[in-house]
């Protein structure tokens, strides 16, 4: 099925509809996250809508044909304001033990750095040199993850608890599965060398793991390029990034994966609905060709060993 014809088949009840917005809006009653106190943890900040793509989407060509679905003009008719922008390239790397135990226990430690060019063709990274260091935990289930917002390595930083809406493919059909994302970040820093570098600035984070448990990157480093649609007055979600992600930038080299995403806030009912609008008019847009197998952009990290 190729894009822009028939409507997609959508797996059972998973098509998004307002219902994901008023699950973000009451999210404690819902979700089956605890009523909120001074002690427990926040309802969920908003929703992130993530589409993930086929790795065609490195072709210029292609990513406007995705442009056009998303605004529902074509490229040549935008209205004044609508454009997208290439961002810088971003260095982007998974720290974890041996044996892999930040991942085993549904825990992500990444470092993101920005590069100097737009392409991703710059030399040798300097070993020492800083990005912003993000800690998350993503599982499925809601008290799982309302659990973790309690601690404090999670108040640490740019903390946040998102409800994650993941669409992907499963043969020829469309899917979506929903998570729920516990994050804080810290911006300037270098790659810790161990968990009590990582304990310094996330206090009390990866119990299950002693102080002097060694922490790699190994081949888990990724060339992500990013282009931003900037929507004009378009009634469209403020940010809609596509992601693209490499192993390394060079002639010939091949891109892994494509990431569309883009986010609501929880308290923003205008905001939801855009989104929701969105979402609903790329399923029944993007057909199964375009569609990636289901799984997760850390997973494609990890798949180097």
């Amino acid at each position: 099925m190729g894009v822009g014809t028939a409507p997609a088949r959508v797996a059972g009840g998973l098509a998004i509809t307002v219902v994901f917005r008023l699950l973000a809006l009451l999210g404690a009653y819902l979700v089956g996250l605890p009523v909120q106190s001074a002690a427990q943890p926040p309802d969920p900040t908003g929703l992130e809508y993530k589409f993930r793509l086929s790795p065609e989407l490195s072709d210029k060509a292609q990513r406007n044909r995705l442009w056009e679905l998303v605004t529902g003009v074509a490229v040549d008719e935008w209205p004044a304001g609508v454009k997208v922008k290439s961002k810088k390239c971003r260095l982007v790397q998974y720290l974890d033990t041996e044996h892999n135990s930040v991942q085993r226990h549904d825990f992500i430690l990444r470092h993101r750095m920005k590069l100097d060019d737009d392409d991703c063709s710059a030399g040798e990274i300097p070993e020492n040199s800083k990005g912003s260091l993000a800690l998350k935990y993503r599982s499925e289930e809601a008290r799982k993850s309302s659990e973790q917002a309690k601690e404090p390595w999670a108040r640490e930083g740019e903390g946040k608890l998102e409800m994650d809406l993941l669409y992907s493919k499963t043969g020829d059909v469309l899917g979506m599965r929903r998570a729920f994302s516990v994050s804080a970040k810290h911006e300037d820093t270098q790659l810790p060398k161990d968990v009590a570098q990582a304990r310094s600035l996330y206090p009390g984070a990866l119990p299950f793991l002693a102080p002097d448990a060694r922490l790699r990157v190994g081949c888990r480093r990724i060339f992500e390029r990013v282009w931003e649609l900037e929507p004009g007055n378009l009634k469209l979600p403020d940010e809609i990034e596509l992601a693209v992600w490499y192993r390394r930038i060079s002639r010939g080299s091949e891109a892994l994966l494509a990431e569309l995403s883009f986010k609501a806030d929880a308290n923003d009912p205008e905001a939801a609905i855009e989104a929701d609008a969105l979402a609903n008019r790329l399923l029944r847009t993007l057909g199964p060709r375009w569609l990636a197998d289901a799984g997760a952009k850390t997973e494609t990290a990890y798949e180097c060993e």
